[in-house]
């Protein structure tokens, strides 16, 4: 699996290039998975739900199944070191591409988001709107 980090300033513009971009390597037959780095106190469940009732009851991992997807939260203890990039990619099925955002471990190659244009490490420059050329580029290289 390629890892492509996605860095910039603003948190929504990268997400909003992420779905953008995972669409244009999409149409291409490439398959995408992400791993996004949120702050620790963002909710990944809901107060009221079983499975946050399940967590704060102290479960310390609860699947949530349906026949369209599912989910597995884990609850860290205080003692536990958060996941590792390395760690979340071994329990990632494989893609050819694994898009990282909020991440600095220095795995894999970076997008790099700039005003009006966008740099990958491999030394090329992509307008933030060429999508097809930037999909292209990474299609090519996986």
């Amino acid at each position: 699996m390629r890892v492509v980090h996605i860095k910039g300033a603003d948190d929504a513009a990268r997400a909003d290039f992420a779905t953008a971009l995972i669409g244009a390597l999409s149409s291409r037959g490439q398959t995408v998975s992400v791993l996004g780095r949120v702050a620790p106190d963002m909710m990944f469940d809901r107060p009221g739900k079983d499975s946050h009732k399940h967590r704060a009851a102290g479960a310390r991992d609860v699947a949530v199944i349906s026949a369209a997807r599912y989910a597995v939260i884990h609850e860290a203890k205080a003692a536990e070191p958060e996941a590792s990039m390395t760690t979340l990619l071994a329990r990632l099925r494989p893609v050819d591409l694994v898009l990282a955002i909020g991440f600095d471990e220095p795995q894999g190659d970076a997008l790099v988001l700039h005003d009006g244009a966008v740099e990958f490490s491999a030394g090329r420059r992509f307008a933030r709107d060429d999508l097809t050329s930037l999909a292209d580029c990474l299609a090519d290289a996986s």
